[in-house]
Parts: C-alpha cells; sequence; structure tokens
C-alpha cells in the first residue's frame, strides 16, 4: 500500500530522531534507577525499519478503516522509540511507575499485561508474561534547550522482569521471524 511505503521512507529518515529520543528516555530512566537503588537493564531502540513495515502491513489488514494518511500511522503507533526496563526484583515495578510518572509526561494510562478483562490467550506457548507499558513523552525542562524537539516523540516504555524481557525476545523471534518453524 502506498501510504505504508510513504511512511516507512519518512520513518527512515527520521529514524535518527527516534534513536536520540530513545536514548535520552533511557538515560533519564537508568539514572533515576540508579538513585533509587533499583536494579535492572535498561536498553533502547528506534524501531527497526523493516519490522516496522511487516507490522504495518499486519496492523492494516485488520483494521476497519484502512490507514489513508502519514497521520493515521503516526496515531496508531506507539512504539517508534522503545525503552525497555528489565528488572533484578520484580517487586520494583511500582517504584519504577511512581518514577515513569513523575519524570515524564504521560500520555495515556499504563497497560498492563496480561489484560484481565480479556480471557487466557491458549495459542500462545507461555502464556505468564506480566509487564507494563508506558507511553510517554519527555518533559521539555528534562532537556538541554538544543534537545527540546525530542519533546514531540512518543516513547513505550516496556517494564518487565528480566525473566520476562527474555522470554519476549524469545517468543518474539518465534512468533514473528519463524514463518516456517514448527
Amino acid at each position: 500500500m502506498e501510504v505504508i511505503e510513504e511512511f516507512v521512507q519518512h520513518y527512515i529518515k527520521e529514524y535518527d530522531f527516534y534513536e536520540m529520543a530513545s536514548k535520552l528516555v533511557a538515560q533519564q530512566l537508568e539514572t533515576s534507577l540508579h538513585e533509587a537503588g533499583i536494579r535492572a537493564i535498561v536498553t533502547y531502540r528506534a524501531k527497526n525499519p523493516n519490522r516496522l513495515r511487516t507490522k504495518l502491513y499486519q496492523r492494516n489488514e485488520k483494521r476497519d478503516e484502512k490507514y489513508s494518511s502519514l497521520e493515521d500511522i503516526y496515531k496508531d503507533i506507539c512504539d517508534l522509540s522503545g525503552v525497555r526496563v528489565a528488572l533484578y526484583f520484580p517487586k520494583d515495578r511500582d517504584k519504577v511507575k511512581d518514577i515513569i510518572e513523575e519524570k515524564f509526561n504521560l500520555i495515556e494510562n499504563p497497560k498492563e499485561f496480561p489484560d484481565k478483562e480479556k480471557g487466557p490467550d491458549y495459542s500462545k506457548r507461555f502464556s505468564g508474561y506480566w509487564a507494563r507499558h508506558f507511553r510517554i513523552r519527555l518533559k521539555e525542562n528534562s532537556l538541554l534547550e538544543t534537545q527540546s524537539r525530542y519533546t514531540k516523540s512518543k516513547t513505550e516504555i516496556q517494564v518487565a522482569s528480566v525473566l520476562m524481557h527474555a522470554w519476549s525476545e524469545v517468543e518474539h523471534d518465534l512468533v514473528y521471524k519463524c514463518d516456517n518453524c514448527g
């Protein structure tokens, strides 16, 4: 679809912007976690353009109203910039939530996994995954003046245990990358 290809080409030109936005979020978060004595592994990334293209085609197929503009896609995709917080101690989860709510502008309420309103997904190989996903923007007062443009970027922060993050990587590879497996 033409709008998806246009979006991906536009994204490729902005890739460095999203990479830097995610790096700034990760740096601020890592500093705050360290100051709070919370042990975690913090990683960041801008979404891989090829994975983005695949995701957009898959999502567009499932949508009632197909993507018709770049704005439609920007509204739908929240993880062009992403940060993961892998906690050594899951009990620190609420402390991390408090830090995120203090340090960043929340765009919406966090999403909890598993979603307690939905029934179990028996097609998954492992259904014990839990995480909390936040969609945030950087606060302008947390940046240098030359970095203020990064407040426009939405970043998704995923918080889970080290074990859950490892499993999500394995499951992602099994489900999304392994078309001929099994």
